[in-house]
């Protein structure tokens, strides 16, 4: 018989447990699908997952025109500038059909001064097939071997800096 009542004295832990359960176990840790995009900031440089390599990185799938992609951007953002310094990258990919919308975007709103690329085809692009992205905003995190470590819910609003704070050291 469990005695529930012994989980009081937790309580401080418990914000950590159910982060980790939106997270990946080890036993089923997926390796990042191999990628190479073209940078929107800079049209003669290709990013790879090869050369992210050795950071802890955050893929985001989203768009200008979805609006839940839009209200995840000051969490973003706000992890980008605490982590920043600790060996951490994002990288968006969106879903918008133009450089320009994005750019834009980033001008108009939100700097979002990290990595970006198009996933041109949109839901029918290769890179949306192999993250399997049904749907925008899509978040994954990779670890510096290129293991996916946790996904979506784990990665989203507040419950972004607390999923960092247990991976960024």
């Amino acid at each position: 018989m469990h005695s529930y009542h012994l989980l009081a004295p937790l309580s401080p832990y418990i914000i950590s447990i159910t982060v980790l359960s939106c997270g990946l176990t080890a036993s089923s840790q997926k390796r990042v699908p191999d990628f190479a995009f073209v940078s929107l900031d800079d049209t003669a440089r290709m990013i790879s997952n090869e050369q992210l390599t050795g950071k802890i990185y955050l893929i985001d799938f989203w768009a200008t025109w979805c609006p839940p992609c839009v209200e995840e951007v000051p969490y973003l953002s706000n992890a980008y500038e605490k982590y920043k310094g600790k060996n951490f990258e994002i990288i968006s990919l969106s879903f918008d059909d133009s450089r320009e919308k994005v750019m834009k975007f980033r001008e108009r709103k939100y700097a979002m001064p990290w990595i970006h690329g198009l996933v041109t085809r949109g839901f029918g692009d290769h890179l949306a097939q192999e993250f399997h992205v049904e749907n925008i905003p899509r978040q994954l995190l990779i670890d510096t071997e290129g293991y996916i470590i946790a996904e979506d819910d784990a990665l989203r609003g507040e419950h972004l800096d607390t999923t960092l704070g247990i991976y960024v050291k």
